[in-house]
């Protein structure tokens, strides 16, 4: 109702997690999530809406958009194996049916797009990312990566590292975050970013031996500034 008066109307919404706004969100020109900002979140804000400083912030899980979307839903009160009569009445067993594919693992697997991916955010900046290099270590790998702002206003980026195991020997997510780093920067300012894979990232759980393994073989580094803005790519092989 605000939006069909205003055209210029910013949400600020002061939420711990995911809610509807499908209806509204395409009538607004921005969503602004503070999180629980304390005492300070009025002066927060102002300098966010303001301009004097960058909203740099990136979601920690992934936001469905609806709850018919997420895949979680269909195992979750009310669900199939209860008679509709029964449903939130004598409600006594969750089924976590969806195992290890949860928020963005489960994305490719349930063939679902959210409306934001996790570790989505928009700034009032822009970042490049470029020469991305791999070198093995003791216990893994050290990547570095240069990034450039390449915008017209300081900001942070956080930088994300998936890992996927092209042939695995389990049912594995299509990737998997493994790693990630932010870095302040002045417009037109470049730093190189470095991130440590250990050998762990690259592991999964194993029912058989009651135990983590990593299967040998080749694994794809994506980096992104979010799950679905995967911005470099390369190989390793694990031997």
């Amino acid at each position: 109702a605000v939006a069909a008066l205003n055209p210029n109307v910013v949400v600020v919404a002061n939420s711990g997690g995911e809610f509807a706004l499908a209806q509204w969100k395409d009538s607004v020109k921005a969503i602004l999530l503070p999180w629980y900002g304390g005492q300070e979140t009025g002066n927060a804000l102002a300098a966010l809406i303001s301009g004097r400083e960058t909203p740099s912030g990136k979601l920690p899980f992934t936001w469905w958009g609806t709850l018919e979307k997420n895949p979680a839903q269909e195992f979750y009160a009310p669900c199939k194996p209860y008679p509709a009569e029964k449903r939130w009445k004598d409600f006594r067993y969750t089924f976590y049916a969806e195992g290890i594919f949860v928020g963005y693992r489960g994305v490719e697997r349930f063939g679902v797009a959210p409306d934001y991916p996790f570790g989505f955010g928009l700034s009032y900046t822009s970042f490049e990312y470029s020469d991305l290099k791999i070198a093995e270590s003791a216990d893994g790998y050290d990547l570095s990566l240069k990034v450039k702002n390449t915008g017209k206003l300081k900001g942070a980026e956080a930088v994300q590292v998936y890992v996927s195991e092209l042939n695995p020997s389990v049912q594995r997510p299509a990737m998997e975050l493994k790693g990630y780093d932010k870095v302040s920067l002045a417009p037109g300012k470049s730093a190189e970013v470095s991130i440590h894979l250990p050998h762990s990232a690259f592991e999964h759980y194993c029912t058989a031996s009651h135990g983590w393994k990593a299967d040998l073989g080749e694994y794809r580094i994506l980096v992104g500034a979010s799950s679905a803005d995967i911005r470099l790519e390369s190989k390793v092989t694990l031997k």
